[in-house]
């Protein structure tokens, strides 16, 4: 059964490699393990960059923590997805 939130996939995960949250930390080179409690917790939600060490570090795939589920992605959509946050980013720069 795939659980719900991210902090339960995080959790599963977790547990399915036989490893403590401070261990967890360690591996993503965070200081203590009360950050890897409150993202199992629900109470804090982790920025993409950590969503990244956290999925290395559990050897899976962001999209699964993301969303529960393997997502293959064509690097060349993320390109092009990419260039039009960096055009709407200008446009934005513009404005101000």
């Amino acid at each position: 059964m795939i659980n719900q939130t991210f902090g339960g996939r995080l959790k599963q995960k977790r547990l399915e490699m036989g490893i403590s949250q401070e261990e967890l930390a360690k591996k993503c080179g965070f200081k203590g393990f009360a950050r890897i409690s409150h993202y199992e917790k629900g109470i804090r939600y982790p920025r993409p960059a950590e969503i990244l060490k956290l999925a290395t570090a559990l050897s899976t795939e962001r999209s699964y923590l993301l969303f529960g589920e393997h997502v293959k992605v064509n690097p060349h959509k993320i390109q092009d997805i990419v260039t039009e946050l960096e055009r709407v980013i200008e446009s934005v720069k513009a404005l101000l």
